[in-house]
């Protein structure tokens, strides 16, 4: 007696009754920006693969069935509405196999790429420059050469005769979108102490909510390899057991701090002192509606950094990576968003309100504010300053530059440097 075809295993080697794995949601999604190859790119933020696969629009609307809930079979008859059956078993394999060899199925193929990467980063003595490159050159003498073009044709007179403040907030866009807030960044912070411990503490894009990621490795970079501070990460991840993760892993591949050690070692030095420290969204603040150190766990990282600051037998200086507002399309909004125009005159303005409750010293109505207008403006690094100011109550900010910049057609990224004074 034959086996029920629903149960019987194809040529592909998997019972058609078998659940089909889930899509990993912490991947990169967009528009394939390759006029030639239309569809959807997927690449892996984590970089737990280097795989970056375009789906065409044929196959988009089979994604869908790879959300754990779905058969094999259930996939084959929608493939079978446009191939006959011996073509459908062979598309149906081709993007399976496809997505999990790319490590973007849950699955035991993603886990070992996961513990691979999560294994190399534990092991290393150094955190490699993950961006070099890429959104920089590579080597040092062009990225010097780089550098110096590009920030000395926006300098605007931005700092002169000006001592170095408490902390300098500024982006972490692009450099080809932000020069004019870079320049204002370096021309603020060139005259400080080469001895200084610079605290750079950067708006976490991958990871947990309602923590503070850290790391005792020193980065290298085209320019150099930093000092790294072991014993101050040691203690603070010793007072903060609960709110601050020890050596992790997002430090590896997000670009937030990076940007800003490599621009420290090209205005200071390249052995420069540095503590890292990634902040990640403070979600549970914003879903309550309350404040972030009504957290008796993020009071006492709060109080910490205060601690390690006051402690200091040297100059110390924070730098904030900081972008503002993301609008238009790109950022699920209905509508196309054009620099410094249209829907973007309204954000300055709320932008730059923002930046006037900082400068008064408002940061709960600063706070408030995100509260009210985050799902709006979806600044990227509101935790992140307001971590400094709690542990700064008296840092009062002024606004050095601002800028709108189109990271595509139809799609807005603000931001500006702000100098924090007590």
């Amino acid at each position: 007696m034959p086996e029920d075809p629903q149960t019987q295993p194809d040529q592909a080697g998997a019972p058609e009754h078998s659940v089909l794995p889930a899509l990993r949601m912490d991947l990169d999604f967009q528009p394939s920006p390759a006029p030639d190859q239309p569809g959807l790119l997927i690449r892996d933020s984590f970089h737990y693969s280097d795989t970056t696969l375009i789906i065409p629009p044929f196959l988009l609307r089979f994604l869908p069935y790879f959300d754990g809930n779905h058969t094999r079979g259930e996939l084959l008859q929608e493939v079978e509405k446009a191939a006959n059956r011996e073509s459908a078993i062979r598309l149906e394999a081709h993007l399976r196999e496809t997505l999990d060899n790319a490590g973007f199925l849950q699955g035991p193929r993603f886990q070992a790429m996961r513990e691979d990467a999560l294994r190399a980063f534990r092991e290393s003595s150094v955190r490699p420059a993950s961006h070099a490159g890429a959104a920089y050159p590579g080597e040092a003498p062009a990225l010097r050469a780089y550098l110096t073009e590009n920030l000395s044709a926006h300098r605007n007179g931005h700092g002169t005769g000006r001592r170095t403040p408490l902390a300098v907030a500024a982006p972490h866009i692009s450099f080809e979108g932000g020069w004019q807030s870079y320049a204002a960044m370096l021309s603020v912070l060139e005259g400080a102490d080469p001895e200084s411990l610079f605290v750079v503490m950067g708006t976490s894009h991958y990871g947990e909510p309602d923590r503070i990621g850290l790391t005792a490795k020193p980065f290298s970079t085209p320019l150099g390899v930093t000092h790294a501070e072991p014993a101050l990460a040691a203690a603070l991840a010793s007072a903060c057991p609960e709110a601050v993760l020890r050596e992790d892993y997002c430090h590896a591949i997000d670009h937030s701090v990076e940007f800003h050690v490599m621009l420290l070692q090209y205005a200071v030095r390249p052995d420069v002192c540095v503590l890292p420290l990634l902040v990640g969204a403070y979600f549970e603040a914003m879903r309550s509606g309350g404040f972030p150190d009504d957290s008796p766990a993020l009071r006492e990282v709060f109080r910490s950094l205060r601690a390690i600051a006051d402690e200091a037998q040297r100059p110390l200086v924070w730098l904030l990576s900081v972008d503002m507002a993301h609008m238009g399309r790109r950022y699920g909004d209905p509508f196309e968003a054009a620099a410094l125009t249209g829907k973007m005159t309204e954000v300055e303005e709320l932008d730059r309100a923002r930046v006037a409750m900082l400068g008064g010293g408002n940061t709960r109505e600063f706070w408030k504010d995100v509260n009210q207008r985050d799902a709006e403006l979806k600044w990227c690094g509101s935790s992140t300053l307001y971590t400094f100011t709690q542990v700064y109550p008296e840092a009062r900010a002024s606004l050095l530059s601002y800028e709108q910049w189109n990271i595509d057609h139809q799609s807005v990224v603000s931001f500006g440097t702000l100098a924090f004074d007590r």
